[in-house]
């Protein structure tokens, strides 16, 4: 029996996509951001990993490289509002 890891990676990534896509749309920034309990990491945390997975994972279904520079991640990190599950906006 020949194992398509290709199509069951798509799958799953479609999946966790479309979870991706329905945490978006019912939280916003302040959700987002927000930590609950101090060491916890905000959900911002888990959907920039998710992301940073499904780009990476991309390349072996075939697709593009992730674009995501050094540069953008630096970006990414000044507009953040935690830094190491620390709220920095205080």
């Amino acid at each position: 029996m020949d194992f398509d890891y290709r199509s069951s990676l798509s799958r799953r990534l479609i999946a966790v996509h479309s979870l991706y896509y329905e945490a978006c749309a019912t939280m916003d920034l302040e959700h987002v951001n927000r930590v609950v309990v101090p060491d916890v990491l905000p959900i911002a945390f888990s959907l920039v990993h998710q992301l940073l997975i499904e780009d990476g994972s991309v390349v072996f279904l075939g697709g593009p490289v992730p674009q995501m520079s050094e540069r953008g991640r630096r970006k990414w990190d000044s507009r953040s509002t935690t830094r190491q599950g620390k709220d920095v906006r205080k």
